[in-house]
């Protein structure tokens, strides 16, 4: 079987020409990437970007615009831009929200016309096409001659500074981990007398997990009424269990798609088997009438994958019964579970006219103290270290402190440079939809994906 690509969303095509064009003209920097500069500190005792490192009452100023697509930020930047102005008052921040849509259409249209904001919110799948295209700036030496910047920075585990490097260049700066695990419903296990998944999360492994999604499952004739877990078509829990598998997405260079080896597709034939043998998930179909999250708030799903992002909402939507979350179960073979992370995280335009402002708001926004912010409203787990206790400092749900235990397998979304995240996602979800609707078996419709997706690195990379 060999499908055809869909025609592609008008997301990642603007996307693709945009940053193609963006690319043009500029200089190479190892390995075919080009990379953005932004002016080096000046020597001591002039006025420079030495200003920021200098810290409360620094001689700085300008005005910064700061894009994001993320509403759930908003209350956080408004306190910290209040904050910010005490310290720096000739610092004016403006926030601009889009749409996640316009966001990532009109972000490097502007960026590559030599416009848009001066600092802008980056998912971490989105960053290599970004940072090859030249739309970011190269922040290397600031990492070091600011020292507010450089002591937040040893805050930080080191795997999420680099993960917003390109070719040993700093490019970006994270804001945030993202941790997966599942919730469930805490009374449909009761009520069907088996333990909680966070009673057993320690060893419990994907044939638990099945067991325990057939035990919850319920039938009336030929229709279920309760699923036991639910399985989407889409990046979670799909990648976490190609990674514990012994699978990977892409190779290291991004050079080429893997998702259709042997432990990518086995991985997938689990989840198959699942929704297809087991029929312990509401279809594809089913959940367009019915969001999944609806479904569980209502108690039709007993367990689903979530991430972290998402307790907030749980916290203030989920009043009728008692719930908790658990860690992603063991895979059987290899003894080993993932957390896939996001890991948003701060890029400045290298078309900025306020470089040294830019830097002083980077700077103070990814101190323990602002960053802390993000813990205590349960929006993200900040990258600092030194903030994320209080994420999990809260009653319900009890064990909240799976996502934190998670956050030592969490794995970065390196995807490749050579395709943009939405085009990846696309062609993951038609692939997953056409299994699990049934249409086609995993080996034909997992390695058409990874045949259209390798087309699109070796046009791009020939």
């Amino acid at each position: 079987m060999k499908t055809r690509m869909k025609k592609l969303s008008g997301i990642f095509l603007v996307l693709t020409m945009v940053l193609a064009l963006a690319s043009c003209g500029k200089s190479e920097t190892g390995g075919g990437s080009s990379a953005a500069s932004i002016p080096s500190p000046a020597p001591k005792g002039e006025a420079s970007a030495e200003a920021p490192a200098g810290g409360a009452g620094a001689p700085v100023s300008g005005d910064i615009v700061f894009q994001t697509w993320t509403t759930e930020i908003k209350e956080i930047v408004d306190l910290q831009t209040e904050a910010m102005k005490a310290i720096y008052p000739d610092v004016n921040i403006k926030l601009e929200i889009l749409s996640y849509d316009d966001y990532w259409q009109k972000l490097p249209i502007a960026i590559a016309s030599g416009a848009g904001p001066d600092m802008y919110l980056m998912t971490r799948p989105n960053f290599e096409v970004f940072a090859n295209a030249g739309q970011a700036a190269d922040i290397t030496s600031y990492m070091t001659t600011s020292e507010a910047l450089k002591k937040n920075a040893s805050e930080v585990d080191p795997t999420l500074i680099e993960t917003y490097q390109l070719n040993g260049k700093q490019m970006g700066y994270p804001l945030s981990y993202e941790s997966t695990g599942i919730i469930f419903n805490k009374e449909i296990f009761e009520e069907a007398g088996i333990p909680f998944p966070s009673e057993i999360e320690a060893t419990w492994t994907w044939d638990d997990l099945r067991d325990i999604a057939n035990t919850l499952t319920k039938r009336e004739g030929e229709k279920i009424t309760q699923f036991g877990y639910y399985i989407p078509a889409g990046r979670f829990p799909t990648f976490e269990f190609i990674w514990a598998n012994g699978g990977e997405l892409f190779n290291e260079d991004g050079t080429r798609c893997e998702i259709a080896n042997d432990a990518g597709k086995e991985a997938i034939q689990f989840l198959a088997d699942m929704m297809l043998v087991d029929q312990v998930s509401p279809t594809i179909a089913y959940t367009q009438s019915e969001s999944s999250t609806d479904m569980f708030l209502s108690g039709k799903i007993a367990m689903m994958s979530l991430m972290n992002s998402s307790i907030s909402r749980m916290i203030d939507d989920i009043k009728d019964f008692e719930w908790d979350v658990a860690e992603m179960p063991l895979n059987p073979k290899t003894g080993k579970r993932y957390a896939s992370s996001n890991v948003l995280g701060y890029m400045i335009s290298p078309n900025s006219q306020s470089i040294d402002a830019c830097i002083a708001y980077l700077a103070f926004i990814t101190s323990a103290e602002q960053q802390s912010l993000f813990a205590e409203k349960h929006v993200y787990i900040p990258a600092n270290k030194n903030s994320q206790s209080e994420y999990f400092e809260s009653a319900v749900p009890a064990n909240l402190q799976a996502f934190e235990r998670a956050l030592s397998y969490a794995k970065p979304m390196v995807m490749s440079g050579y395709v943009p995240y939405a085009q990846t996602t696309s062609v993951i979800t038609e692939a997953l939809t056409n299994i699990y609707n049934g249409a086609y078996s995993v080996e034909e419709a997992w390695t058409d994906a990874q045949d259209q997706l390798n087309e699109v690195i070796d046009e791009k990379i020939h």
